[in-house]
């Protein structure tokens, strides 16, 4: 994982929300996440931000990247167990959300309109 990305990300969540941002500087954050939802390290980054050790915005965005990476990766490329970087989700990052981030995603509201 790049500390760079994850730096960059931080700021880029920091413009998105931001009252003081002008539209130009939002839209151009957007843009760096939208980089990151697409990339092939989306689940490496999802799991990195989901563990709430960069704060409530970055949590969020961790999980969103997560729920992107189960819709459009899973259904697209099926179920791998080679956990390489191919972008894939895996069934071993299946295991860690489960039992990583289940009890986040209770504890923060995400399931709300599930369980």
């Amino acid at each position: 994982m790049d500390e760079a990305t994850v730096q960059q990300t931080l700021h880029a969540l920091e413009l998105v929300y931001g009252s003081d941002t002008t539209s130009e500087q939002r839209r151009q954050a957007e843009e760096q996440c939208q980089r990151l939802r697409d990339s092939k390290a989306v689940v490496a980054y999802g799991m990195h931000f989901a563990l709430g050790a960069y704060g409530a915005a970055a949590q969020h965005f961790g999980l969103q990247l997560l729920e992107h990476a189960i819709r459009q990766r899973w259904s697209s490329g099926g179920v791998s167990s080679d956990d390489s970087s191919s972008g894939r989700v895996t069934f071993g990052h299946g295991l860690a959300i489960r039992d990583g981030l289940w009890p986040l995603m209770l504890a923060s509201g995400e399931l709300a309109g599930f369980v």
